[in-house]
Parts: C-alpha cells; structure tokens; sequence
C-alpha cells in the first residue's frame, strides 16, 4: 500500500504502487471516526508528516483552508 486516504465525508480508501485503488468499509468517514485515528497516530511535524508507531511508514496531512 502506497497510501491511506481518509477524508471527511467519503469513503476510506487504500492506494497500491500499481494504481489499483479500493474502498475500505461502507460508510463514509464520521468526525469522530477520523479524530480517533489522527489522535492514535501523533503529531504532525513542520511537513506534514508523521511516522507510524510500529512500522516503517508515514502519515500525511494536507490541511484544509479556513475560511475567514
């Protein structure tokens, strides 16, 4: 697996190195679903990215733009 995609709102998804992509589950992303999973895996550094307990992988976040 290349990469998780957990959006807000949308299914999770898995990307593989081939570009095979698949749905993961049959209902969208909740709020407490997707805080639960960004709290477990810890803070963000300055890039937005963070390395995963136990495995050899990072975690990416692409922050969204607030409205003023």
């Amino acid at each position: 697996m290349v990469e998780l995609v957990l959006d807000l709102g949308r299914l999770p998804s898995a990307r593989f190195p081939n570009g095979v992509s698949c749905a993961l589950g049959a209902a969208p992303l909740d709020r407490e679903t997707l805080d639960t999973v960004v709290a477990a895996a810890g803070d963000f550094g300055g890039d937005n990215r963070a390395g995963l307990v136990s495995s050899h992988g990072f975690r990416s976040c692409i922050p969204v733009r607030q409205s003023e």
